[in-house]
């Protein structure tokens, strides 16, 4: 057999009653050495990698080694990135917890458009963008103000125009019959209703100037009224009354109609502070006989509502009537 070297790997095999090779280096071990080996003998690993011994047999005899390594493996669960701590990642805005520094967090749910922004910002008047469901407008911070055109300020909507005008018909007296709101809102076009007050049916205020209990009433919070000349009356805001602010009345910006105009009363069935009258109704509007009508006067920015002068009930001689809003 030519000279050649046979390479064999022996198997290290401890069994019970049989010499192990390792025996006699085993003896010689001492400290940390010993233990390790009689970890390894045991099958117990204290690392990722154990060793191998590669024999090496040449046809004289000669025995050499020759050192291997294999690498065992790994535990489940168990991370050998020294950089990894195997625990839950950094807050965020977005994780659907509310953590220090956020007003809010729906996880996948903030949007520009919802409630909690993506910013974890709680959405309010004035960010610019619209709140879905919530807000109907919204022109950003300093923007949403009481102008034709605009946001109003609690972005409920955008500000819109109406007029207020004369019908061309009037009542002959004040007999209205058995509905008197319907019948003042027949006197105005389609689309038109009649500011005009009756008990329980339509109120504009039951304390002066309050609209909080209000009832089918036909002037809207946030918009801009004209008369039928295209001057602008008022515009309202979160109380739906004209001239009204901060609880107190204030003169109209025009008149209802020129001071030139041809000087037509108006039933409005209210006094100065947009209370429902009950008295000079000509008993609630129902009653042609001699009696007074309380009325307003169009040509006033102050008494639209009441002046104080009254009619007979009994003779509106086609010069009285109703204010007809646009709705």
């Amino acid at each position: 057999m030519p000279r050649e070297m046979r390479r064999t790997t022996l198997a290290l095999l401890i069994t019970a009653g049989c010499y192990s090779p390792n025996e006699d280096a085993k003896s010689s071990m001492t400290g940390a050495d010993a233990d390790a080996s009689t970890s390894a003998a045991s099958g117990t690993m204290s690392s990722t990698t154990m060793s191998a011994t590669t024999v090496a047999t040449s046809d004289d005899g000669v025995v050499t080694t020759e050192p291997g390594d294999t690498t065992a493996p790994t535990e489940p669960g168990t991370s050998t990135d020294p950089g990894s701590s195997g625990g839950p990642g950094d807050p965020f805005c977005g994780d659907g917890n509310i953590d220090p520094g956020e007003d809010c967090d729906d996880g996948e749910a903030n949007a520009l458009t919802a409630a909690c922004r993506p910013d974890c910002n709680v959405a309010t008047c004035g960010d610019g963008d619209i709140w879905a469901g919530v807000e109907g407008c919204d022109d950003g911070e300093g923007d949403n103000v009481l102008e034709v055109g605009a946001c109003a300020p609690d972005c409920s909507r955008v500000i819109e125009e109406r007029v207020i005008v004369q019908p061309g018909g009037a009542p002959q007296n004040a007999d209205f019959g058995n509905n008197p709101v319907a019948f003042a809102d027949s006197l105005c076009e389609f689309g038109f209703a009649a500011m005009f007050a009756y008990p329980n049916v339509r109120e504009a205020a039951l304390d002066p100037f309050d609209t909080s209990r209000s009832l089918d009433w036909v002037l809207q919070p946030y918009t801009a009224y004209f008369n039928d000349d295209g001057e602008l009356l008022w515009i309202t805001d979160a109380v739906p009354l004209l001239g009204v602010r901060d609880g107190t009345q204030h003169p109209l910006l025009d008149t209802v109609r020129p001071p030139e105009s041809p000087l037509y009363r108006k039933i409005t069935g209210m006094t100065d502070g947009w209370l429902t009258r009950v008295d000079n109704t000509c008993s609630l509007w129902t009653d042609a006989t001699p009696g007074n009508a309380s009325v307003g006067n169009p040509h006033s920015a102050t008494e639209f509502l009441d002046s104080g002068e009254f009619r007979d009930c009994d003779d509106f001689n086609g010069r009285v009537g109703v204010y007809c809003v646009e709705q």
